[in-house]
């Protein structure tokens, strides 16, 4: 057999491994499409009151639910002054919108998509929530238009830990669905960083379902997880079933509800920090960070805490309020506060020039708390004293 024959066999060959390639990858195409169709067509034979009894078609696998609810409470004129991170934007609570995903992974990549949104408005006293889901990925779009459809120039989110997780997610959904609106118009307040700021080192976690038993006083019981979603979800699209989805309808709802309640709370937890055991040196630092120093002096000075004093005797300071620091410097430095008495001395040494307390305030300071900078002051002042009884001892002759 000659060369020439030899080559046309050999490609005769890879000729037959790659039609029989492209028959098997089809076949494999073949039934991951039937595999979606038959899920799809299973779910599409599914009656409506299959799923929550208040579902209503919108669309091709496109689903509402509206629920309407007294809501009892009332957010005070000054709501904004209080709350840290608070946008300026945000007037009245009318402007808010209360907003929670369920979702088919804890990521933010494009494998990940909310097939449920919950928003929830409150208007004279009464709660509008709706519920957005969908059951065909084909039906993202129409749910993400609607969903769009339902903000306003001035409206602001309410999350718990929207910042970090849902908002993100759908502004990846949005841009993959190559929809031209950006989410980051709208003011954000989450909730979970004003929490964080008070309560961090007071409690185990800061969980969502941690406030609503601390400070709303909620125990849900039989409440459906919520890392449980994904699997509702992809159930009631594998058999059409809605037991599951159903009750994370449920647990969406009492994330809606008590989201609005712990921003309620939440007031009264600014108000009056000492009365929920808040964190009130931190409250105090995030308002003296935003310039409001007096607000910080009123949530300081009924606290007994020797943190609380020294942060309000630094605040006084500042304010040039000399007699109430003054005040407080000795009270804890009478407890041993290395800190509190090198305030004092500082005092007595430029304010006062009082350079004999101020000595000897520092040599005590020296004496608990050693070091090379303690030292360096006790001998400034050592000079000062002596050349100040110096010059008083030639003024006397």
């Amino acid at each position: 057999m000659s060369v020439i024959d030899r080559l046309k066999v050999i490609r005769g060959a890879r000729q037959d491994i790659m039609d029989g390639s492209k028959t098997f990858r089809a076949r494999v195409s073949s039934a991951r499409v039937g595999r979606k169709d038959s899920i799809m067509s299973s779910l599409a034979t599914q009656s409506v009151t299959a799923l929550h009894e208040d579902a209503e078609l919108l669309g091709a696998g496109f689903y509402r639910i509206i629920k309407r609810f007294p809501f009892t409470g009332c957010f005070r004129q000054n709501f904004s002054h209080l709350m840290p991170y608070w946008p300026q934007t945000a007037k009245s609570v009318d402007q808010c919108v209360f907003i929670d995903t369920e979702t088919n992974g804890l990521g933010t990549a494009s494998g990940t998509l909310a097939f449920m949104i919950g928003l929830l408005w409150i208007e004279n006293n009464e709660c509008r929530m709706e519920q957005l889901f969908i059951t065909d990925f084909a039906a993202e779009n129409a749910m993400l238009e609607y969903m769009l459809a339902r903000f306003h120039t001035d409206t602001v989110f309410v999350s718990y830990n929207g910042k970090q997780f849902d908002l993100p997610l759908l502004q990846s959904r949005l841009r993959l669905v190559k929809m031209k609106h950006s989410l980051d118009q709208y003011a954000h307040i989450d909730l979970l960083y004003s929490v964080r700021l008070a309560f961090q080192r007071r409690w185990s976690d800061c969980r969502l379902q941690t406030a609503e038993k601390k400070l709303l006083e909620v125990f849900r019981v039989d409440d459906f997880p919520g890392d449980q979603a994904p699997d509702a979800w992809f159930s009631l699209l594998r058999t059409g079933c809605a037991g599951k989805f159903n009750k994370l309808l449920e647990h969406n709802q009492h994330d809606l509800f008590n989201l609005a309640k712990l921003l309620l709370k939440l007031h009264d937890v600014y108000s009056e920090p000492d009365v929920f055991n808040a964190d009130v040196v931190r409250i105090a630092r995030r308002r003296i960070k935003e310039g409001a120093l007096e607000s910080a002096c009123k949530v300081l000075v009924y606290n007994d805490n020797s943190e609380s004093l020294g942060l309000l005797a630094m605040l006084l300071k500042q304010q040039g309020a000399w007699i109430g620091a003054v005040r407080i410097w000795k009270r804890l430095a009478a407890d041993g506060c290395g800190v509190a008495m090198l305030e004092l001395a500082k005092f007595y040494e430029h304010k006062q020039k009082n350079y004999s307390a101020a000595f000897n305030l520092t040599r005590h300071l020296y004496r608990l708390e050693p070091g090379p900078v303690v030292l360096k002051r006790l001998e400034r002042i050592q000079r000062r004293l002596e050349s100040s009884r110096l010059q008083k001892d030639t003024n006397n002759t």
